[in-house]
């Protein structure tokens, strides 16, 4: 009696053990943390979920909420929505609503067993949601530093009803997997209006305002850009291997050539105390200032130009067009470098009378001809390609 006690208390404990086996294990994250640029009233972010055990994840339903300071509205009127997501329709959380301090985006209902989605497990995983808040004020942003400026975002994770809950199909059965441990934001801390777990005296940047002009742009009648345009931001560390502090992107105007970022970067972030500013653009070459000083801490604006001077740029690598120096145009494919392969793209654009948003439309009239050609051509003949600390 004794051995068939030890035996069927074996079989519970191995039943036991493969069924905590099958139960799918998972993190969740806010990250990627962008705004409009120039007005500042919309903040999104991205919720992705991620399959980090060793078995599918059948996601069937989700409740995802954050705590939040409302102060955030400046004194308008905030709105949540759900501006994208990976999901099927069916299964994207539908109501979307701000309750006091607490932001939730939630699931209708659970879906059966075989009608989930199976989380990935590579990369960020699986994107949920992209979230968009937005105030009626005149901007999110404030100018002087206090808590109560800031997002101060974080998970809402329990005990307290609400809290983040995550269901999914285990086999036949609908399972409740919520852990209240695997929730994190990432430290893409967006400016001084967003405060999470760090303290602000911890950042050394927070605004930057570049002056940039791109050549293909550039109309030598108006002295303006042809467009507003976008374009990616990088800061560096100065030393090699010249490690990513922050990208992220903004709206290169075409009245001053200026764009107005909101970024934070850390003050540890490297071993000596200056930083490359890299611009990158959709037909353009990607471009290095020369290192400059970090940004100041406490909200300070940091302004930069690399049109006042060839030198402004690593290398000098900058096209003076009237008394502007500007970022040489024609990298079509984005491979650092004006050839043969950008010049046969653009003439074959040429040739099926593209128009519109286009790579190929390189000073930005919105027609693919003659004018681009000439562009791509002389700087292919000249040889002109990045020119980078490394």
């Amino acid at each position: 009696m004794k051995r068939t006690a030890i035996i069927f208390t074996a079989l519970i404990s191995s039943f036991i053990n493969i069924s905590l086996a099958q139960i799918p294990q998972y993190s969740l994250s806010a990250q990627n943390f962008t705004m409009d640029s120039g007005i500042y009233r919309t903040l999104e972010w991205d919720i992705y979920m991620k399959n980090t055990g060793s078995v599918p994840l059948e996601y069937s339903y989700g409740d995802f909420i954050f705590d939040f300071d409302p102060y955030i509205a400046q004194g308008g009127t905030l709105s949540l929505q759900l501006a994208g997501s990976d999901l099927p329709s069916e299964l994207r959380p539908r109501n979307v609503n701000i309750n006091g301090t607490i932001l939730r985006l939630l699931s209708i209902a659970p879906a059966p067993p075989g009608a989930g989605y199976f989380i990935s497990s590579s990369g960020f995983g699986t994107k949920i949601a992209k979230v968009r808040l937005k105030t009626t004020a005149t901007s999110i942003i404030v100018n002087n530093i206090h808590p109560s400026n800031e997002l101060n975002l974080s998970w809402r994770t329990g005990p307290s009803f609400p809290y983040t809950k995550i269901m999914a199909n285990v086999g036949n059965t609908l399972t409740d997997i919520t852990n209240s441990s695997n929730t994190y934001i990432s430290p893409n801390y967006y400016g001084m209006f967003i405060w999470q777990t760090i303290p602000w005296e911890s950042y050394s940047a927070r605004l930057l305002s570049l002056k940039a002009a791109i050549e293909g742009l550039y109309n030598t009648s108006t002295g303006r850009l042809n467009k507003n345009d976008t374009i990616t931001i990088e800061i560096r560390n100065n030393v090699f291997p010249y490690n990513l502090i922050s990208s992220f992107k903004s709206i290169l105007d075409s009245v001053n050539f200026s764009t107005f970022s909101v970024q934070a970067v850390p003050v540890g972030f490297g071993i000596s105390d200056s930083m490359y500013i890299i611009v990158k653009h959709r037909n353009s070459i990607e471009t290095w200032s020369r290192a400059v000083t970090r940004f100041s801490r406490g909200g300070y604006i940091k302004y930069y130009s690399i049109l006042d001077s060839a030198s402004s740029a690593f290398g000098n690598n900058l096209k003076l067009v009237n008394s502007s120096y500007c970022i040489y145009s024609g990298d079509v494919n984005q491979d650092k470098i004006i050839d043969l392969t950008d010049l046969l793209e653009v003439y074959q654009a040429s040739v099926n009378f593209v128009t519109g948003y286009t790579v190929t439309d390189v000073n930005g009239d919105n027609v693919v001809n003659l004018d681009d050609i000439n562009i791509v051509y002389n700087n292919s003949v000249n040889f002109v390609k990045s020119i980078t600390p490394f």
